[in-house]
């Protein structure tokens, strides 16, 4: 199928190609079996990069429509029912007032490319995992629902909590991110995200990391695994890219 597309990371890179729309609904199960390790991180690259795409599509395509709303709000114009209905929806969704603009626009916003495959690196094994593998949990995302979930094999004796089980590696990675953009957890992390938006740059996965202390019970030591997945496998060039046209 990658083939087919001609979908290659070197192109994508150096040539700027669009990532094609090739949506992986789970990972294959021979992933471990490929010895080298290089080529095993491309193609899991290659596998979640189009997801993470898809997902931040989507998100810009609800913050470009908040952004004509909140534009006509302050300038006095008549929002329409169907757009005062889907603000109301969307600032549910996204926990928070839909009279806080702020706030909107704070949670309703994009996780850079290069930070979302730095941790689902680092939470799956690069896939490999047996949350990743059975669950399409590569983000390692806890759940205390009885029904829902994976238990850890080296959980802690006394706790209760699974790893979240997702019908597909789309739904988990969506659950990813809202997860960032809504927890009170990650409330440092939306800050330093509006700061770079607000000087009008493109979103620096590097300068992000730092604001995940709570991600892991590993606190600086997840932070500083982070850093080195995200350096040593040049993941910061993937913040640039674009999914094709649909």
């Amino acid at each position: 199928q990658f083939k087919k597309a001609e979908y290659n990371l070197v192109d994508i890179i150096s040539q700027s190609k669009p990532v094609p729309r090739i949506f992986m609904r789970k990972l294959p199960s021979d992933l471990k079996e490929i010895r080298d390790l290089k080529k095993r991180k491309q193609l899991f690259i290659m596998m979640i990069l189009p997801l993470i795409l898809l997902e931040n599509e989507k998100i810009q395509i609800d913050r470009a429509r908040l952004w004509k709303i909140i534009t006509k709000k302050r300038m006095g114009e008549h929002i329409k029912a169907i757009d005062r209905l889907w603000l109301a929806v969307l600032a549910d969704r996204f926990k928070t007032d839909q009279t806080d603009y702020n706030s909107l626009l704070n949670r309703v916003d994009c996780i850079p490319h290069a930070l979302a495959l730095a941790q689902a690196a680092a939470e799956s094994g690069w896939g490999t995992s047996r949350f990743a593998q059975q669950g399409n949990a590569i983000f390692g995302q806890w759940t205390t629902k009885y029904d829902d979930g994976l238990i850890p094999s080296r959980r802690d004796k006394g706790k209760t909590h699974r790893v979240k089980v997702f019908e597909s590696l789309s739904v988990s990675i969506g659950s990813y991110i809202r997860n960032l953009n809504t927890h009170p957890a990650y409330r440092r992390l939306r800050h330093a995200r509006a700061i770079q938006r607000a000087k009008g740059k493109l979103l620096i996965a590097i300068k992000l990391v730092d604001t995940l202390e709570n991600y892991s019970e590993e606190g600086s030591k997840y932070i500083k695994n982070i850093h080195s997945i995200m350096l040593n496998n040049d993941l910061q060039k993937f913040d640039e890219v674009k999914i094709e046209n649909n």
